[in-house]
């Protein structure tokens, strides 16, 4: 079966919490917004944001959404815009991944690394009584910002996930040009014993050394869409060395500053570093024009996409699509 021409958004629905008085107590907003890491758990599908401090545990069938309150970052907020002027002092988590159950947490959701502050992994244990911590790894962020090929000019982990015993990171291509480096899409890995141990250590004390080290750093070209970039925000594995990706095209002047999107596409990384990748389009065929930043695939050849609108008035929004097609050599 060949590659498709694109991607259809098969089901479209806006995330909103369960229970909005909940959620005002905790200071977050009405909705959950600018969504930017998604993975699967017995309770639902846990939705990271990066400028808001909670996970979203979403029920894929009505996009409702329970909220797990991470601790309030400057000021005691949990929610960073423009309109509140603090936009600056965001954590700004990009993905989210679930580890093995023996390390008794069931979510661990990473910072971007591209700029101070956003050097943080949130910790989530979920039960009667859900629990969460955020933990300073500095010295993880500084080793992945060292490596020149796997950061670029401006490092900005978009995108995580567990392949056997690894973290594999994406490091999205959208940042500007440093000490005449460019920006890269880049993925690597780290050994996930290792980055479990040090996040215990740095729990204790944020100066704990990072003693694992970014293996296998590898860069690919994704093309562009609508004359931006694309950038790859959010992967998932396939298992053997291949994953799935998500990929946004983004006019971006630098890693931190938001720009128009000219679309978002899904795609597959082979083992050899070779991509296949299609647009995601909406029912009529027409570009998918939203910001799309967390992918977890589903049974079924289906996948589950959350967006970014970039707008503290919209929320985000959960899209279903099939994508078997595209895993398949043509």
């Amino acid at each position: 079966m060949s590659q498709p021409a694109a991607v259809p958004i098969l089901e479209r629905r806006p995330l909103l919490w369960r229970d909005g008085a909940r959620a005002a107590s905790l200071g977050l907003p009405p909705f959950v917004r600018a969504a930017s890491g998604v993975v699967a758990h017995p309770r639902g599908l846990l939705v990271v944001q990066d400028d808001v401090l909670a996970v979203a545990v979403v029920d894929a069938a009505t996009g409702l959404a329970d909220a797990v309150a991470l601790p309030p970052g400057q000021g005691g907020a949990r929610a960073f815009d423009v309109g509140r002027g603090n936009k600056a002092h965001k954590l700004d988590f990009e993905a989210i991944v679930r580890p093995p159950a023996a390390c008794g947490w069931d979510a661990l959701a990473l910072g971007s690394g591209s700029a101070p502050g956003r050097d943080r992994v949130a910790r989530v244990r979920l039960g009667a009584r859900d629990e969460a911590e955020v933990v300073e790894a500095r010295a993880f962020y500084a080793a992945l910002a060292a490596d020149r090929a796997f950061a670029g000019g401006e490092l900005n982990v978009e995108g995580a996930f567990i392949d056997g015993g690894d973290l594999v990171l994406l490091s999205r291509g959208n940042g500007a040009a440093r000490d005449g480096v460019a920006a890269v899409n880049a993925v690597g890995r780290v050994p996930l014993a290792g980055w479990l141990a040090y996040l215990d250590r740095a729990a204790r004390d944020p100066g704990a050394a990072f003693d694992a080290c970014l293996e296998r750093v590898r860069q690919a070209d994704l093309g562009s869409l609508g004359g931006a970039r694309l950038g790859w925000t959010d992967g998932a594995t396939l298992g053997g060395g291949a994953f799935a990706f998500v990929a946004a095209a983004e006019a971006s002047p630098d890693a931190v500053e938001d720009g128009p999107c000219a679309g978002s596409a899904l795609g597959v990384c082979e083992p050899d570093g070779s991509v296949r990748l299609a647009p995601l389009v909406d029912a009529t065929g027409a570009p998918c024009l939203e910001k799309v930043e967390g992918l977890a695939l589903a049974e079924g050849g289906r996948a589950w996409l959350v967006t970014d609108t970039d707008d503290a008035a919209r929320p985000a929004e959960l899209l279903g699509v099939a994508w078997a097609a595209l895993a398949r050599r043509g």
